[in-house]
């Protein structure tokens, strides 16, 4: 099952869709998520699937041969009350079936894809769930690589397409890595300008913008963590991952075109920057409180204290702005208590 979440951003949602219902795996669901659009995102999307809405071609040459694509309709209560699907859904060939799902509020990066997740494993039980980002779009073999690449490990828990820029000749990402040199390193895309692409690379794990998850590795470790809502809820999932035993490769020959920083897929505007702020400066220290050994903190807090204190006093000052000082006492109330039992 393939999750993609749209927030006010059908232009690039309906591109996208157009390069997934071309490729060439054989068995697979596409599950769109609106996390409460207020523009016109589902009439848009609704129109792409009827065949009377075209994407920019600059992307994805358009196919009219498969339209149209019959769209079923959910809410987030009716996801979260069901259970199989019906034989209509299941029957329907898999590049002609839309399933939209209406959440009601913005939930987030992570709540909106919960969303999809609970949905997708209840109503077609599938072995993988695929996260894709809303700007990306697709070559028609990924899905395959993806797939296959698993064969190589039982201890795979996920595997990411090679994330290039729309132009194919700059990485967006080869997954995601760790580092001590400052807050934004703690789950940056790492860019080349050229690598080999015979052979899958080890990762700490993978860039949700194109990451696919066996199912029942997601079913051990949990879902996304929602009170991350935005950014590096991708880097909790991957940490929870490796603790289990579960590792993580970057699938060189599956590739996807990543349109990165157009928007924040699901969640925010780009511009809205108290709220972006305010979110992944509180998850970069949720990340260190949950997971970090306690030298490798001290050596940050050393190594770069201005840093540090600067980010620590924009948080406060980004908390109280937005009325949010009690939320966050008890968010890193319960990172520390998680830091106990994954500390042990």
């Amino acid at each position: 099952s393939v999750i993609i979440l749209n927030w006010n951003g059908w232009e690039d949602t309906v591109v996208c869709l157009e390069s997934l219902f071309q490729i060439q795996y054989g068995n697979y669901s596409v599950v769109v998520v609106d996390n409460g659009s207020d523009d016109d995102s589902l009439e848009k999307i609704r129109e792409y699937a009827a065949g009377a809405l075209i994407p920019d071609g600059s992307y994805v040459k358009y196919q009219p041969q498969n339209k149209p694509i019959t769209v079923f309709e959910r809410t987030a209560e009716e996801c979260s009350e069901m259970r199989r699907e019906s034989e209509d859904v299941l029957s329907a060939p898999s590049n002609r079936r839309l399933i939209l799902i209406k959440n009601g509020t913005n939930s987030g990066f992570a709540g909106g894809n919960n969303i999809g997740i609970r949905y997708a494993i209840k109503g077609f039980n599938p072995e993988y769930i695929l996260f894709l980002n809303s700007d990306t779009f697709v070559k028609t073999d990924f899905l395959d690589k993806l797939v296959e690449a698993f064969d190589s490990s039982e201890l795979l828990a996920s595997t990411q397409s090679l994330l290039l820029k729309p132009g194919g000749k700059m990485v967006d990402s080869m997954g995601i890595d760790l580092s001590l040199s400052g807050p934004r390193d703690i789950g940056y895309a790492r860019n080349v300008i050229e690598c080999d692409i015979t052979s899958n690379n080890e990762i700490f794990g993978p860039c949700c913008a194109a990451a696919l998850y066996k199912k029942e590795a997601l079913e051990k470790i949990g879902l996304f963590d929602e009170s991350f809502f935005y950014i590096f809820e991708d880097v909790d999932l991957a940490f929870r991952a490796r603790l289990a035993g579960y590792s993580s490769v970057v699938v060189k020959s599956s590739i996807v075109y990543h349109k990165r920083g157009i928007s924040a897929p699901g969640s925010l505007p780009v511009g809205q920057g108290r709220l972006k702020q305010y979110h992944s400066t509180k998850n970069f220290f949720i990340i260190l409180m949950r997971y970090y050994p306690l030298k490798s903190i001290i050596f940050l807090f050393i190594r770069s204290p201005h840093r540090i204190l600067h980010r620590i006093s924009i948080l406060l000052l980004e908390a109280a702005l937005l009325n949010r000082l009690v939320d966050l006492a008890r968010l890193f109330s319960k990172a520390m208590s998680e830091r106990k039992v994954v500390k042990g």
